[in-house]
C-alpha cells in the first residue's frame, strides 16, 4: 500500500472515511501511518 503517495482527497475517497469532513484524508493519513510504524495489520510481512 502506497497511501504515502495519494493525495488527502484520494485517501477520502478510497476509505470512505467521514467524506464530507475537510480533514478526514489526513486522518486517515495519521492512522496508516501509526500502523505503518507499529508493523500492524495491513504492513505486517506475509500479510497479503
Amino acid at each position: 500500500m502506497k497511501f504515502e503517495e495519494l493525495t488527502d482527497d484520494e485517501l477520502r475517497a478510497n476509505f470512505e472515511y467521514r467524506p464530507s469532513r475537510e480533514d478526514s484524508g489526513q486522518k486517515v493519513r495519521s492512522a496508516l501511518t501509526i500502523l505503518k510504524e507499529n508493523g500492524y495489520s495491513v504492513f505486517r510481512e506475509g500479510n497479503q
